[in-house]
């Protein structure tokens, strides 16, 4: 049997608060970007974070990994898409 795909992509602008002097987004910004891409993820799935913590459920970040190909410059438009990947952890 197929294993159905989820996955979401979600477009954001980048603030003037979240740029350096060359504006340049500070590096501690894109664990904020990815938390937004993963609540609309939720949201998408029927898995909100508050939903699932009534149930008795807990979704832990267990590793957040990633590099850096690209500055991210203030008047970007980017976009981060999540594919959700079934493995064995909690």
């Amino acid at each position: 049997m197929e294993k159905k795909v989820l996955t979401v992509t979600k477009p954001f602008e980048i603030r003037f608060s979240e740029v350096d002097s060359m504006g340049v987004v500070w590096h501690g910004h894109y664990a904020i970007y990815f938390e937004d891409a993963r609540e609309a993820f939720g949201a998408k799935y029927n898995l909100e974070y508050l939903m699932m913590y009534d149930l008795g459920f807990f979704e832990p970040i267990v590793e957040l990994t990633f590099t850096y190909k690209h500055p991210l410059i203030y008047g970007m438009k980017p976009e981060i898409t999540i594919t959700y990947k079934p493995c064995d952890a909690a």
